[in-house]
């Protein structure tokens, strides 16, 4: 499926990066939960990290409104593209990923308007070079990854998914998770509760069976 021109939401009228576009684009009144419409299985929402800091209820509602359509397709690729626009902002940027980890979004940080206009041309001229699997896997190592951590910290029951992000931002690895944890570290990650932090700890220190001849 192909869209001629990007199709682009009203609100984004006035947003800086559109002066670098170098693709054909419109504004699109019906296009309303989305921001950037590169064809109908690449959806962009857009954040500067300013904005962000002083209305952050704005994405968690853009990102409610967004799920409750039919964006939600596995081979769909579903971006959140951030001008990070602000100094200090390693938490900002840690919760948003938190965020589409939860959410199935791939985070894109530009450092100028001008890098997310370049990241939004790029998306296009793969489309049109019929390089779409491009599209789909610029992200796809790091985020097997980590949901393939998710999914194992998931089979320690009381663990939910997201506990498994919490855990994850927290300590960054599944090794460090497993080598640096203890009681008192946990106890500081939100949603850890002494249940689930004894379960979690008895697990990580059972033996680990590779079969049944021993």
């Amino acid at each position: 499926q192909y869209l001629k021109n990007v199709q682009i939401n009203n609100s984004q009228k006035g947003n800086p990066l559109l002066k670098n576009l170098k693709i054909g684009y419109e504004f699109n009144a019906n296009l309303k939960n989305c921001d950037y419409l590169i064809n109908p299985k690449v959806f962009v929402l857009f954040l500067s990290l300013k904005y962000h800091k002083l209305h952050p209820e704005y994405i968690y509602n853009k990102i409610r409104k967004f799920n409750g359509n039919n964006y939600q397709i596995n081979n769909n690729m579903k971006v959140l593209l951030c001008v990070v626009d602000i100094e200090n902002n390693n938490d900002i940027i840690r919760e948003l990923n938190k965020i589409c980890l939860l959410n199935d979004l791939s985070l894109v940080l530009a450092w100028s308007f001008e890098e997310a206009s370049n990241y939004l041309n790029y998306l296009k001229q793969l489309e049109n070079n019929n390089e779409y699997k491009q599209i789909k896997g610029t992200n796809t190592n790091k985020d097997d990854y980590y949901q393939i951590l998710a999914n194992t910290l998931t089979t320690i029951r009381q663990i939910n998914k997201t506990d498994t992000i919490n855990l994850i931002s927290k300590y960054g690895s599944f090794k460090d998770l497993i080598n640096l944890s203890n009681s008192e570290d946990l106890f500081e990650v939100q949603g850890m509760g002494k249940v689930k932090i004894n379960k979690f700890l008895s697990t990580i220190d059972e033996n680990f069976i590779l079969n049944k001849d021993y």
